[in-house]
């Protein structure tokens, strides 16, 4: 569960944070967190930022039997990858002290992540009899959103006795195409590739909790 932040003092109170950095390509992140508390009810909201640009290299070479290509070669493999990345997420949450031994509070937090993807892949199979050459040039996308909104409920039944109730509903889902054109020489592979992943998720969950102490000594 996500559980709102608590400033016992009465006031309002905040921080932010932030940070960035460069080596072949940059980064970056950001984070405002608010806090208020008037003795019957407390407030807390928060934001988070982060943003990646990073890029990846494989080189592999090698020997294989590989029946679908005419069987046994000799290969040699380069794949360059360059991909962006965001996020964002926001959190909110209350808590109201109705009376002494009862608080009714609830909470959001809403995040949304994307990538932007393309890679360069280049390859050279040397067979007995031919060589093939295989050079594709790869594009995605991709985003996921995520909400977790709840509510709760914590009664004090007596000085051992407590019992909590909580409503909660998670919310999942993302998208994520990408395509692919490639050029491999003589050989039965479609020139251009799709792929598509994506998932929606949706999961309410109620919970009651009954807390009590039956034997101080145990």
């Amino acid at each position: 569960n996500i559980v709102t932040k608590k400033n016992k003092r009465p006031g309002t109170s905040g921080s932010v944070t932030a940070s960035a950095g460069y080596g072949k390509n940059g980064k970056a992140s950001a984070d405002i967190d608010l806090n208020h508390n008037s003795g019957k009810a407390s407030l807390h909201a928060s934001y988070s930022y982060a943003y990646d640009h990073y890029s990846s290299l494989l080189l592999a070479q090698g020997t294989e039997n590989n029946p679908i290509i005419g069987g046994f070669d000799y290969f040699h493999y380069n794949g360059e990858g360059n991909t962006i990345s965001t996020f964002q997420g926001f959190s909110g949450g209350v808590a109201y002290h109705a009376n002494a031994v009862t608080t009714i509070g609830g909470n959001i937090y809403y995040g949304i992540s994307s990538d932007q993807r393309n890679s360069h892949n280049f390859g050279n199979y040397a067979l007995p009899d031919s060589n093939l050459v295989f050079d594709s040039q790869l594009a995605g996308s991709g985003y996921t959103h995520y909400l977790h909104p709840g509510l709760y409920l914590e009664r004090t039944i007596t000085k051992d006795q407590k019992c909590t109730v909580d409503l909660d509903y998670f919310r999942h889902h993302s998208n994520s195409p990408t395509q692919v054109q490639s050029n491999f020489s003589d050989s039965l592979f479609s020139p251009r590739q799709r792929n598509l992943a994506n998932a929606n998720i949706n999961v309410f969950v109620a919970k009651m909790d009954y807390n009590n102490s039956f034997n101080k000594r145990l």
